[in-house]
């Protein structure tokens, strides 16, 4: 089974397309959703693949993943696991229209980005990213234990007896 596709689009019909990629057509049934998604023939197409994708969704909240793309906040994006600089700008510039449309379909404006946390705090979150802890959960578990003025140290020790049990 082929997960995704790059290429160029060749031919297209509500029913099929046909993707040439490094000289080999794909004949790729659609539904007619996915037709008028698409650009038009002779265009590339793109996008992410399913691994990517569901490590974008599980990289922070659904609300601060459409902020963050629909504000053009690609250091933001930057901050979930296998997601580079170049890669955070593309998925901005491609969807972040889409985004902002998403958010307001859902009856409610994009969450506002959060505040970034005080510099020890985000060392703290970025050392739980590090060693593979998810962005969203890495700072619950930071807020959870931060105190006032506390070592960078005490607060990753503390999230992670969180995170353990």
């Amino acid at each position: 089974m082929i997960a995704r596709l790059a290429g160029t689009l060749v031919e297209k019909s509500t029913e099929r397309l046909v993707v040439d990629v490094g000289g080999v057509g794909y004949l790729v049934h659609v539904s007619l959703q996915t037709f008028i998604d698409l650009p038009p023939a002779g265009a590339n197409v793109k996008g992410l693949g399913p691994r990517t994708s569901l490590a974008v969704l599980s990289g922070m909240p659904v609300g601060d993943l459409l902020a963050a793309i629909a504000g053009g906040d690609a250091s933001r994006l930057q901050t979930i696991q296998g997601i580079g600089k170049r890669f955070a700008e593309r998925i901005v510039v491609e969807c972040r229209e889409a985004a902002a449309v998403l958010a307001a379909g859902n009856g409610s404006a994009p969450h506002k980005a959060p505040m970034p946390l005080p510099g020890p705090l985000e060392e703290a979150v970025s050392a739980l990213v590090n060693l593979g802890y998810r962005r969203a959960e890495a700072e619950r578990a930071v807020e959870r234990v931060a105190g006032n003025g506390a070592p960078v140290e005490d607060v990753i020790r503390g999230a992670l007896q969180g995170l353990a049990g």
